[in-house]
């Protein structure tokens, strides 16, 4: 049986869906700037589909992580488009589409090195994106001696790389649903 039609919510700007999306997303969730013409990816492609099925514009902002949901909460956006979690507390407080990738922790360290498990944190300064689930999980279940919160990917890498920090514990794509 087909659902009944969903009676749609004001947007924060008539006419346009404004959505958030991530300062450092992992490829190929989106690619580029979203003010030119090289702005591509999965969830680029996604909210396109959306947009023309509501048949208004898309403006893109650009957010870091943290302050994403926020802004949602805040009526400032009316979706974010990016891999998120959904997670008990979540689910509260948003409604979530349909799911479209399955995510799974990693542990990220120099190959040949001494952290091979999760087991293998404890005491270990550890890098991770601030306010994502893997920052809760590194903070309740890594014994770290130390972890260091960053606001982008690229700058948990980079500190990975010099040293800086033993390891990173971030999403890893398992697979993308159709």
């Amino acid at each position: 049986m087909p659902s009944a039609p969903m009676t749609p919510l004001p947007l924060v700007n008539a006419g346009t869906l404004t959505v958030g999306v991530d300062a450092s997303p992992p490829p190929p969730m989106h690619m580029g700037d979203p003010d030119t013409p090289g702005f591509t990816g999965f969830e680029v492609d996604l909210v396109q589909a959306i947009a023309a099925e509501l048949s208004v514009g898309v403006r893109y902002e650009v957010a870091l992580w943290r302050d994403m949901l926020p802004a949602l909460l805040a009526g400032r956006m009316d979706l974010v488009c990016t891999a998120a979690t959904i997670s008990p507390e979540r689910r509260h407080a948003f409604a979530f589409g349909t799911p479209y990738l399955d995510i799974r922790l990693a542990i990220v360290a120099k190959a040949g090195g001494p952290i091979g498990a999760s087991g293998d944190l404890r005491g270990r300064r550890i890098g991770v994106r601030v306010a994502t689930t893997a920052a809760e999980w590194v903070e309740r279940h890594s014994g770290a001696r130390e972890i260091d919160l960053f606001d982008l990917n690229t700058d948990v890498y980079a500190a990975l790389a010099t040293g800086r920090i033993d390891a990173a514990v971030d999403g890893s794509r398992s697979r993308t649903r159709p």
